[in-house]
C-alpha cells in the first residue's frame, strides 16, 4: 500500500551555494579511456537503507518482488540499495556481523535478479536506525586511516558485502560516496572541537608535511612549529588546505577499499565550498579520476542548485539544461572513466534547502527530454533517489519487522502473516509507546516549522479507539487526544497537529476500545517528493517524461528488434543460456520492428508426451498463454504500443533432460529451446 511506503530516508546532499567557475589552482591529466557506450544503467534506489527494519512494510520480499516488477515496468534496469556500515557490523569488530541484514541483503539481490534487475550497492552508508551499534558511523569513520582496529573492522565489513553479493549475477558494482565521510561538517564546530577533529583525522600531520611555499599560500608564514591550526572554520581562506587534505583523504580510503572490493567505485563531489575575498570557490576536481585505478566508473550527482544563484528563483529548462551540460563537461575534463549519476535530482523539496533554485515546474518536462540525450551521450547512465515519494518517518520499525525493537509495550503481541509481514495485536488496554532519541532520528530530515501527523493502519476490530499522548523529556504530557477512531472505509488513522519532535519526546499510543491489530506507523511533518510517483502512487506531471526518458535510454542502449539463441547471450537479455534453452523464466527488450511479434519455441521431438503451458507479457500491450509441444512452436505475440518494449516469457513448469533421455547429465530446469524472438516477417 504505498500510503505507508515509510522507508529509511538519507540525507539529501547538503549542496551549498555553487560558482560555474571552478578553482584556479592545479590541474590534473586525464587517462585516454573511453566511457561505457555499452549500457545505460537506468536505476532508482529502491530503499535507502537495507538495515532500516521499516523498510519494512516493503521489506517482505514478496512486496519486493511485485515493487520490483513495478520499477522493472517503468523502464529502470537497476536498483540500488543501501548497505549501512554499522547496521552491518554493529560492533567495530572484524568478527561482527549481522546475519539478520546479510539474510536480507540476500534476498534482495535474489528478488532483483528474478524480476530482470541490476543491482548497485552504496556502502559505507552514514545512518543506520537500530540501537544496535556500539559507536556511530560518524564516530567511527574519522580513525579509519589512523586506527588499525577501525581499518580492519572497515576492511572486513567490505570483503563480507562483497562474498554475499558476488555470488549474485545481477550485482554490478559496489561504490562509496563522499557524503558519507563529510568531515567539512566540522567547520562549523567551535574551535576547540575543530582542534581535536584536525588531531584525530590526521591534518595535523598534513600541515606538517606541506612544502613552505604550499603552506604560506594557504596560511601566511613558514615555521612549521606554528602548524597547530584546528580545521578551519566555513568559508575562511584556509578551507584550500583542508579541501586538499579531505580529497586526498577520500582517496586514500578509496584504494585502500579497492583492494578487498575490486569493482568498487566512488561518488565525487561536485560542488564547491567559497573562499572569502576575492571571493571564489574551491572544488574537488582532483578526486574525479579516482586516483587512476584500472577500470573504474566516477559517480556524481545533480541538482539544479548546481551553479545557480539559490535565491528561491526558478530555471526554465533552457538554464538548468546549460549548468546540466556544464557540470558533465568540468568532470570530463579531469577523468576519462565513464561517468554515472547516482542522484539525478531534478525536482527536491530537502529541508533546510528551500531557497535552492529550481527548475520551473511548467519546463520540467522540456528539462527531462533534453537532459536525455545528455545523459546518453556522455554517461554511463543515472538514477533517481526513489521511485515513490516517501515519508520523513522519525518512529523506526513502525511496521514491526523487527518485533518490538525500538518500543516499549504493554498487552502486545507481535503476529505474522505472508500478505501483510509483522503487525502487533494490541489488547484492551494495552500501550504502545516510541521515544525519539536525542537529535531526533538520524538521517531523517525533518522541517522545524511544522507539526507532526501520526498515521497507522488498524484491522480485526469493530469500533478501535485510542488515546494518543506525547510526553516531553521531563515526562510531562505536551499532547492529549482522546477517542481516536480510524478511517471506516480504510481502516487508517490519521491524526494531525501532534506538537514537534525535536529529541526525547515519548509517543503513547493506548488502545481504549477492544483488541485491535495495527502497523505501519508513521510520525512525520514531511515527505521527500523527488519520486515520480507521490506516496499514494499516484504519477507526478513529469512521470511519463522519466518514462519517455527510459524508453530513450533503453532504445538506445540495448533493444533489438529480434533475437535469436546467440543474440540473446547478451547483458540485457535475462534466462536464455548459451545453447539456447529458456528455464522457468526470460525477459528480452524489443525495439521497433517490421509487424506483430512472433516467438518460436522448440522442444525436442523426442520428447514425446512433453506439454508446458507459457505466458508471454508484452510491455503495456497484454499477455498471451499457450501450450508448448514437441517440435516447433509458432506463438504470436501482441503488439507493443511504445518501443523499445520489455518482453517477458513465463513458463509454468519445467522439467530436466533426464527425463527423456535417462543418459543425459543435464540437470537444469528446462522448458524451450529459443529459435526467433521477433517480427513476425522475421520469423521462419
Amino acid at each position: 500500500m504505498h500510503a505507508f511506503r515509510s522507508l529509511w530516508l538519507a540525507t539529501a546532499v547538503g549542496l551549498l551555494a555553487m560558482a560555474a567557475a571552478h578553482w584556479a589552482g592545479e590541474r590534473w591529466p586525464v587517462p585516454a579511456r573511453l566511457p561505457d557506450s555499452t549500457h545505460l544503467i537506468r536505476a532508482t534506489h529502491y530503499t535507502a537503507d537495507v538495515s532500516a527494519p521499516d523498510f519494512w512494510s516493503r521489506v517482505n520480499l514478496a512486496q519486493a518482488s511485485k515493487d520490483f516488477r513495478e520499477i522493472r515496468k517503468a523502464g529502470f534496469n537497476t536498483v540500488i540499495l543501501i548497505v549501512s556500515w554499522t547496521g552491518f557490523q554493529p560492533r567495530l569488530d572484524p568478527a561482527s556481523r549481522s546475519e539478520e541484514n546479510y539474510r536480507l541483503l540476500d534476498g534482495l539481490l535474489t528478488a532483483a535478479e528474478g524480476e530482470g534487475l541490476d543491482v548497485l550497492l552504496r556502502v559505507g552508508y552514514a545512518h543506520d536506525i537500530s540501537n544496535t551499534p556500539d559507536k556511530l558511523h560518524h564516530d567511527r569513520a574519522p580513525d579509519l586511516l589512523r586506527d588499525p582496529t577501525t581499518r580492519r573492522a572497515w576492511l572486513a565489513y567490505l570483503e563480507e558485502v562483497r562474498k554475499v553479493a558476488s555470488s549474485h549475477p545481477n550485482f554490478r558494482y559496489a561504490f562509496l560516496t563522499w557524503e558519507d565521510f563529510f568531515f567539512f561538517d566540522y567547520t562549523y564546530a567551535p574551535e576547540e572541537v575543530r582542534l581535536a577533529a584536525a588531531k584525530r583525522l590526521g591534518y595535523l600531520d598534513f600541515l606538517r608535511k606541506l612544502p613552505a611555499p604550499t603552506y604560506s599560500a594557504y596560511y601566511g608564514g613558514d615555521s612549521r612549529a606554528d602548524r597547530m591550526h584546528p580545521i578551519p572554520a566555513y568559508n575562511t581562506p584556509p578551507i584550500a588546505a583542508f579541501s586538499r587534505f579531505w580529497d586526498e583523504w577520500l582517496l586514500q580510503v578509496f584504494t585502500a577499499s579497492r583492494a578487498v572490493m575490486p569493482n568498487l567505485n566512488m561518488e565525487v563531489r561536485v560542488d564547491c565550498d567559497p573562499i572569502p575575498t576575492p571571493k571564489r570557490f574551491v572544488c574537488h576536481e582532483s578526486t574525479f579520476d579516482l586516483g587512476g585505478v584500472p577500470d573504474a566508473t566516477t559517480i556524481i550527482y545533480y541538482t539544479p542548485a548546481w551553479g545557480a544563484d539559490n535565491n528561491g528563483d526558478l530555471a526554465s529548462a533552457d538554464e538548468a539544461l546549460a549548468r546540466f551540460r556544464y557540470m558533465l563537461e568540468q568532470v570530463r575534463r579531469h577523468t576519462g572513466n565513464p561517468i554515472f549519476i547516482d542522484q539525478f535530482n531534478f525536482v527536491d523539496n530537502t529541508p533546510g534547502f528551500e531557497r535552492n533554485t529550481r527548475i520551473d515546474p511548467a519546463q520540467v518536462g522540456e528539462f527531462l527530454k533534453r537532459a536525455g540525450d545528455e545523459i546518453a551521450s556522455k554517461t554511463a547512465g543515472y538514477a533517481l533517489w526513489t521511485m515513490w515519494d516517501v515519508t520523513a518517518n522519525i518512529a523506526a520499525n513502525g511496521e514491526f519487522e523487527r518485533s518490538l525493537d525500538g518500543w516499549k509495550a504493554t498487552g502486545a503481541t507481535v503476529m505474522h502473516s505472508p500478505e501483510n509481514g509483522n503487525d502487533v495485536h494490541l489488547k484492551a488496554g494495552g500501550t504502545l509507546s516510541y521515544f525519539v532519541r536525542e537529535g531526533g532520528r538520524a538521517g531523517v530530515p525533518i522541517r522545524m516549522d511544522l507539526p507532526f501527523t501520526l498515521r497507522f493502519r488498524t484491522r480485526n476490530a469493530a469500533s478501535p479507539r485510542f488515546r494518543v499522548e506525547v510526553l516531553n523529556a521531563q515526562g510531562e504530557r505536551s499532547f492529549l487526544k482522546e477517542d481516536v477512531t480510524p478511517d471506516r472505509n480504510t481502516g487508517v488513522v490519521s491524526l494531525e497537529g501532534l506538537p514537534h519532535f525535536g529529541g526525547r519526546e515519548t509517543l503513547r499510543i493506548s488502545n481504549q476500545g477492544e483488541a485491535v491489530t495495527l502497523d505501519g506507523i508513521l510520525l512525520y511533518n514531511s515527505r521527500q517528493e523527488n519520486g515520480i510517483f507521490d506516496v499514494e502512487g499516484r504519477p507526478k506531471a513529469f512521470a511519463a517524461d522519466i518514462l519517455a526518458l527510459n524508453r530513450h535510454l533503453a532504445e538506445r542502449a540495448e533493444a533489438q528488434p529480434e533475437y535469436g539463441a546467440s543474440s540473446a547471450q547478451s547483458r540485457f537479455v535475462e534466462g536464455v543460456s548459451p545453447d539456447g534453452w529458456v528455464g522457468k523464466r526470460a525477459t528480452f527488450w524489443i525495439s521497433k520492428g517490421g509487424g506483430p511479434l512472433v516467438l518460436r519455441a522448440f522442444v525436442p521431438d523426442a520428447w514425446a508426451g512433453y506439454s508446458s503451458s507459457i505466458t508471454a507479457r508484452v510491455a503495456d500491450a497484454g499477455t498471451v498463454e499457450a501450450q508448448l509441444r514437441p517440435g516447433m512452436n509458432q506463438i504470436a505475440l501482441p503488439t507493443p504500443q511504445a518501443y523499445p518494449a520489455l518482453v517477458t516469457l513465463e513458463c509454468e513448469s519445467t522439467v530436466t533432460a533426464q527425463r527423456f533421455t535417462p543418459s543425459s547429465n543435464d540437470h537444469r530446469p528446462l522448458c524451450f529451446v529459443l529459435d526467433k524472438l521477433g517480427p513476425a516477417s522475421a520469423a521462419r
